[in-house]
C-alpha cells in the first residue's frame, strides 16, 4: 500500500500511473483499465484532507513562531510559503492514498465490471 501510494501507481495492479499530469488524475489505469474517476467525491474528499492537514500544520507553525518570537511581525513571510508549499506537496500522496482507500472498499472497477453490476441489478453504484 505505502509503496504504490508514494509512487502514485494504480492501487489495483501497482503498475499504471494514477496521474495524467501533476494534479490531474488519469481517467483509467493504462495497465488494468480500472476507472479512477467514476464520481467527483474522490476529488472533493482528497482536497478536504489536504486542506485540513495543511491548515493544521500551518496553525501549529504559527503558534510556534509567535510563541518563540524568532521573527516578530514577520511570521507571514514564513507561513504563506509554508501553506502553499505543504498543500502542493501533500496533494499527490493524499490523492493516491484516497484512491487506494476507494479501491480497498470496492469503489473502483473497470467499466466492464461496473456495467455488469448494473445489469445484475446492483444500483448502489453511481454512473
Amino acid at each position: 500500500m505505502l509503496r504504490t501510494t508514494l509512487r502514485a501507481r494504480c492501487p489495483r495492479c501497482g503498475e499504471g500511473s494514477l496521474f495524467a499530469g501533476f494534479t490531474r488524475v488519469a481517467e483509467n489505469c493504462p495497465q488494468c483499465a480500472v476507472r479512477f474517476d467514476r464520481d467527483d467525491t474522490s476529488v472533493l474528499a482528497g482536497m478536504v484532507i489536504v486542506y485540513a492537514t495543511s491548515l493544521v500544520s500551518t496553525l501549529v507553525l504559527a503558534v510556534w513562531l509567535i510563541g518563540s518570537r524568532l521573527m516578530p511581525g514577520r511570521e507571514l513571510w514564513v507561513l504563506v510559503p509554508w501553506l502553499i508549499g505543504i498543500t502542493v506537496l501533500l496533494y499527490r500522496p493524499v490523492k493516491a492514498w484516497w484512491l487506494w482507500l476507494m479501491h480497498r472498499t470496492g469503489e473502483m472497477q473497470t467499466d466492464e465490471e461496473w456495467r455488469a453490476g448494473m445489469r445484475q441489478g446492483d444500483h448502489t453504484m453511481e454512473s
